[in-house]
């Protein structure tokens, strides 16, 4: 929880992290799970497989939705 702490807390780790998952989903995989990642994650994968991540990220789809502008942009919903 740690790591996912310091990611969350700076926008630039947290695109970069976005970046990382759709690179994950190119590594391929079977019927939509990724059953190896590159060392240090591999011992990660080693005993559990990993779901491919979403093809869209949450905030490319909170913008495709509308209520991104139509609410301000930026969670300012119930805002006045």
């Amino acid at each position: 929880m740690g790591v996912a702490a310091w990611v969350m807390a700076s926008p630039r780790r947290f695109r970069l992290a976005g970046s990382a998952l759709r690179l994950a989903r190119s590594l391929g995989g079977r019927r939509g799970w990724i059953t190896r990642l590159p060392p240090p994650l591999s011992t990660w994968t080693a005993s559990r497989d990993v779901p491919w991540p979403p093809r869209r990220t949450f905030r490319r789809w909170w913008r495709s939705t509308g209520w991104a502008d139509s609410r301000g942009g930026h969670g300012t919903a119930g805002r006045v």
